[in-house]
């Protein structure tokens, strides 16, 4: 008998065990759609909240007219908010309808497909989504405003949650329906009907959540730079919609006066670093951007772990804590510098421009005060009264008797900047300046060709800065050397590009420099640097004898000074 019985006990069994799989699962989906309408129900009370306590009383006050916030304020920071509350809330009673079973044809695959298409009314308030954060920022800056929302986050229904962190729920409930009505589709057999419906209502929530995905993780970016901004003292505005945070740490920057430490900020546009005040905030100090500079590995063997930062204000040294930490940066922005020449290239290709060829003029690293006990001019010892200054082209420390010209080089500043005088020297032998404004052509060109050409850019107004001068001058003194046949049509173009060089120092002869003790007032052509230069050289002589005579003569000594 029990031989006999044994298949059948068997199958018995079998079917014991499907029909507890199938509990499981009934159990499970039950679990999933008890949760989809919880989840639900809270999230309509948040929107309620948005609505009810923040919208509906600032439209109040508008048409009473005694606005907190104009119209289209209210507008940017609450978008089609009460859109998405009226079905949402549709959603919500359609859902519990659906659970309840009281209507055969109505279930919860039916409910996500009929309304998966009004979720796309969720696209409108994600791409609105990054200027309702910064409108909603700046306005609550203002003091009644923020007052305003001081007392409303109070009221029970926000259940302690700021009006930004309300705002945010929209964006943030997409991704949770693709989760739970993935899930329900997972506990729901192919053969069901309702199978396709979920499919079918998840294809058009995943369109919708790419759009989310994207508007979360600027707005994650966005909030870590808000966050990063309000560590600066001051008005310090880091915060833009294409920018975004890589990474941050300390490193020790080779000052004048030697090393100090600052706190670097990496972003993918630019490089910040700032130092910390007695109160802990911190104090800005500039902003390097990536596409106007580069990083190097230094060389120095006497400062371990360094690297070099080049850009076109400013240029130094900085020391990392460790080889690690050297390697990460210089990786971070040798990678995101590619990224932003490429940016670049591609913008000059469309507007049908090209770069190719030109290089950036970098800022000098400075040497430190205490590698220099002397003028590396003049060989000067420095005291208390001679005091240190650097050169802004090569960055070596002179004193003010071999520095006392100030000049403008377009490519590292416009504004003038104090040279030391073998600096002078050398621009006006590597850029074969022709004449100041009052002389003629050098000999290699014909007089009347050349004069021809300066005219003509004279009455055209042509402007040649000082990369183009130097390139074009440098190249036509060759050709014209080089072939006598065309002398002519090179002398005019010299003569015309010596004018518009020209033009442009007239232009910017009135401009005046401020901030630094180290600029003059006035811009000079390169001939007049180096006249006005032996002029107070001579000058530098004439007092030193005077600084001789006997003292019975030292009485004129100040009026023979100001001879």
């Amino acid at each position: 008998i029990v031989i006999f019985n044994k298949s059948y006990f068997v199958c018995v069994m079998a079917d014991t065990n499907i029909d507890e799989k199938e509990q499981a699962r009934l159990r499970k989906r039950q679990k999933v759609a008890e949760e989809i309408i919880s989840t639900e129900e809270t999230y309509v009370n948040q929107l309620k909240a948005v609505v009810e306590v923040f919208l509906e009383p600032l439209r109040k006050r508008l048409q009473q007219g005694n606005p907190i916030l104009s119209a289209e304020k209210i507008a940017a920071i609450f978008s089609n908010i009460d859109g998405i509350k009226a079905i949402n809330e549709d959603l919500l009673r359609s859902l519990k309808s659906a659970n309840s079973g009281t209507d055969p044809k109505n279930n919860l695959g039916k409910v996500i497909y009929d309304y998966a298409n009004y979720l796309k009314i969720y696209t409108v308030y994600i791409n609105n989504f990054e200027n309702m954060t910064a409108v909603l920022e700046k306005q609550s800056k203002k003091d009644e405003f923020s007052k305003f929302l001081e007392t409303a986050q109070q009221n029970p229904l926000c259940l302690g949650l700021k009006l930004s962190s309300l705002l945010i729920t929209p964006v943030q409930r997409i991704p949770r329906y693709k989760l739970l009505f993935d899930e329900l589709r997972k506990c729901t057999l192919e053969d069901d009907h309702e199978y396709s419906d979920i499919e079918k209502g998840l294809q058009t929530i995943n369109e919708v959540a790419i759009k989310v995905n994207s508007a979360v993780a600027e707005n994650e970016r966005r909030q870590k730079l808000i966050a990063i901004q309000q560590r600066f003292q001051g008005n310090v505005e880091l915060v833009q919609s294409n920018r975004w945070f890589v990474r941050e740490g300390p490193l020790n920057k080779i000052c004048r006066k030697g090393p100090k430490k600052f706190q670097f900020f990496l972003f993918n546009d630019s490089l910040v670093y700032a130092n910390a005040s007695s109160s802990g905030a911190l104090v800005f100090h500039r902003q390097i951007f990536l596409k106007d500079c580069e990083a190097k590995d230094n060389f120095d063997k006497s400062l371990e772990n360094s690297f070099q930062i080049f850009s076109k204000e400013k240029s130094f040294v900085v020391v990392a804590d460790t080889a690690q930490i050297k390697a990460e940066w210089l990786g971070d922005i040798e990678k995101l510098k590619r990224s932003v020449t490429k940016n670049e290239e591609d913008k000059q290709e469309i507007l049908g421009k090209t770069n190719e060829g030109e290089s950036l003029p970098f800022a000098p690293v400075w040497t430190p005060d205490k590698e220099a006990p002397n003028c590396a001019v003049c060989s000067a010892k420095f005291t208390w009264s001679k005091r240190r200054h650097h050169c802004r082209k090569c960055g070596s420390v002179i004193c003010g008797q071999c520095s006392e010209t100030n000049y403008r080089i377009p490519e590292l500043s416009e504004k003038l900047i104090r040279l030391c005088s073998k600096c002078i020297e050398g621009l006006h032998e590597e850029s074969l300046m022709l004449s100041s404004v009052n002389k003629g052509p050098d000999q290699c060109f014909e007089t009347e060709s050349w004069q021809n050409g300066y005219s003509q850019a004279s009455s055209e107004g042509v402007f040649y800065d000082w990369s183009g001068y130097s390139q074009h001058m440098r190249k036509l003194i060759d050709d014209c050397k080089n072939s006598s046949g065309q002398k002519k049509e090179f002398s005019f173009q010299a003569g015309y590009v010596q004018a518009g060089y020209n033009n442009l120092m007239i232009e910017n002869q009135s401009n005046k420099v401020g901030g630094n003790e180290d600029d003059d007032d006035e811009t000079k052509t390169t001939a007049e640097i180096i006249d006005q230069t032996l002029v107070r050289r001579a000058r530098q002589s004439l007092f030193s004898q005077i600084d001789t005579v006997p003292e019975t003569h030292k009485d004129n000594k100040q009026q023979q000074q100001q001879q």
